[in-house]
């Protein structure tokens, strides 16, 4: 088939596996973009509580720590909490990101919550716990989702000076969009980068055809 434009908007990580022809003609630069973006291997778990005992003790649930199980913690949308509900959110990278387990929930939010009750005495007590002792709990893993395998674009040492800039530049006809096809210095690494990405490339992309692009 024949296209006008084509849009990849996959992360490098997934688009690195796949076989791209070489009459795509991509140069070196874009290859090497493609092939060694570094990616973040964060993840986020969210549970649930009956209470809040991080406000009793005069916190929002924001945390910091270097505990084996805890990394980063913060109460997700406080606004809609009250003393019978709360939910706080664990967010992991590095090697403790990357090693979650999505098919162990309960055992990982079991351990998150043991070092939670450290750093918010009365945690544990106050998780929900649904009927056989189930904590209510969901975890989101991206460094295995295979359609991410990375949580969202981190330059390795030396990137900044060999790939930065280069995400989200065209090729012919060829157009790249998500979060890491925007500038590091705009919105890259968030939903606001992968958007106004989106919006570059159908600019671009339709000013191509309009011009006859094939």
């Amino acid at each position: 088939k024949v296209h006008d434009a084509v849009v990849f908007a996959m992360p490098f990580t997934v688009l690195c596996g796949v076989d791209l022809d070489p009459s795509l003609g991509l140069p070196s630069w874009k290859a090497d973009a493609i092939d060694e973006l570094g990616y973040g291997m964060n993840a986020k778990m969210m549970l649930g509580f009956n209470a809040r005992p991080w406000r009793t003790l005069g916190g929002n649930g924001a945390a910091y720590s270097d505990l084996e199980n805890h990394q980063a913690s913060w109460e997700t949308n406080p606004t809609l909490g009250s003393a019978t509900r709360g939910i706080i959110t664990d967010y992991s990278s590095g090697v403790r990101g990357m090693l979650l387990d999505p098919s162990a929930v309960q055992a990982e939010a079991a351990a998150f919550l043991a070092d939670l009750d450290r750093v918010f005495p009365g945690a544990s007590a106050a998780a929900t716990r649904l009927p056989g002792n189930t904590l209510r709990a969901h975890l989101e893993h991206w460094p295995s989702n295979p359609n991410s395998l990375g949580s969202y674009t981190c330059y390795l040492p030396g990137q900044f000076t060999s790939i930065a800039g280069n995400e989200g530049k065209p090729i012919g006809n060829v157009y790249f969009a998500g979060e890491h096809a925007n500038s590091f210095y705009d919105w890259q690494g968030f939903m606001e980068g992968a958007c106004l990405s989106g919006i570059d490339a159908a600019d671009v992309s339709l000013v191509g055809a309009d011009e006859g692009a094939v």
